[in-house]
């Protein structure tokens, strides 16, 4: 039985992706990038910076907020490119 992703593993993970850990490092200091960083970043990279309003950091770890069309449930889910197939 694979065992539960652990928040320190997922974090590590997202931190030693190089299009996750901008925006991630961007968003703990809470400095949404301007256009000169922008530009030195990877597509996905800003990809997430578009996302800035929906992102979270909670416990070291990039979350995105995501909401039941119907308007009823509110979540988050974590960001998971580099953690995609991670053996938890």
């Amino acid at each position: 039985m694979p065992r539960v992703c652990q928040q320190e593993d997922l974090r590590t993970a997202q931190l030693a992706d190089a299009d996750i850990a901008p925006a991630l490092q961007a968003l703990q200091a809470d400095q949404r990038p301007g256009e000169d960083k922008l530009k030195e970043m990877s597509l996905a990279s800003r990809r997430l910076v578009q996302l800035w309003e929906q992102l979270v950091v909670r416990d070291g770890v990039l979350y995105r907020l995501f909401e039941d069309p119907g308007g009823g449930r509110k979540g988050y889910s974590w960001w998971f490119h580099a953690c995609y197939g991670m053996r938890c």
